[in-house]
């Protein structure tokens, strides 16, 4: 089985409005403009709100970009500024925290967030980096990639 790498990236602001009149792709060029990364509309492949699960949470904004270097460039810039907000970015009249994340299968959405337990266990680091799922147990141990629930289930037995 071939794994390809996804490009996207997730944009949630929840609780925010949409509007009808706005524009994904120029939300996109703000966005990096605030975190200092220069992005234009030929660096985007599509731009569009996709709708949540949940009724309770509006529909995300959803980007693909055309390299998977500019999406490691994007979310490196947003874990450097720790608060984004949708003003900062010309968006709703009040202020709601913006969210970027790797857009993953539905599949490595389930595992990773099992996968998040393991902060109850100990485990300091949990992310996600090109679509894999990566812990590490603290900063002197080295970093497991868990790709299926067994390996999940065999670092939870190895760490009893």
């Amino acid at each position: 089985m071939t794994r390809t790498t996804r490009i996207y990236v997730q944009i949630n602001i929840p609780n925010g409005a949409v509007s009808k009149d706005e524009n994904n792709a120029e939300i996109v060029v703000k966005l990096g403009k605030h975190l200092g990364v220069d992005i234009e509309h030929q660096q985007t492949d599509a731009c569009h709100r996709m709708l949540s699960r949940s009724k309770e949470f509006p529909p995300i904004l959803l980007v693909k970009f055309c390299s998977k270097e500019m999406k490691n460039v994007l979310l490196s810039a947003k874990k450097k500024t720790r608060n984004l907000e949708s003003t900062d970015i010309g968006m709703n009249a009040s202020s709601r925290m913006v969210y970027l994340n790797e857009h993953l299968s539905p599949n490595n959405r389930i595992l990773f967030k099992k996968t998040m337990e393991l902060k109850q266990h100990g485990f300091k680091y949990v992310w996600t980096k090109d679509c894999m799922i990566l812990v590490r147990k603290n900063e002197a141990a080295s970093v497991k990639h868990i790709a299926t629930n067994e390996d999940l289930q065999q670092l939870l037995q190895e760490n009893k």
